[in-house]
């Protein structure tokens, strides 16, 4: 293991824990009861927004990238967490739902020949 690769795991546990931590900050367990249909939703969001930026705006920076990119998928997976602590079957099914399609979109613009040069890497 190299010192690029326990950078880009640190800076995704890092990057998971400041999204899980907003949320708390923003909206407290305590005000939530059962309702964890909006920090789910906002997880799931924030998920997409760093995986965005890490395949567009920082892709030439690539331990960075690679980084927040784990860390969405880190994210993705605090989403599909919360959306199971909802006792709506419907809701879980459109996160998890959600969450497959996001993490094959990305897989395939992260590794595709069609996407940026990581892919021969």
């Amino acid at each position: 293991m190299n010192i690029e690769s326990l950078y880009k795991g640190c800076l995704a546990v890092f990057v998971a824990l400041f999204v899980g931590l907003a949320i708390d900050a923003i909206y407290p367990a305590t005000f939530r009861h059962n309702d964890t249909q909006i920090p789910a939703v906002i997880a799931l969001l924030s998920a997409v927004l760093l995986m965005s930026v890490s395949l567009t705006v920082l892709r030439k920076l690539s331990v960075i990238a690679d980084g927040l990119l784990l860390g969405g998928a880190l994210t993705l997976a605090y989403s599909a967490l919360l959306a199971f602590n909802q006792e709506d079957r419907r809701f879980r099914l459109l996160i998890i739902t959600f969450d497959l399609l996001v993490t094959l979109v990305v897989g395939y613009v992260k590794f595709s020949a069609a996407g940026t040069s990581d892919a021969e890497s």
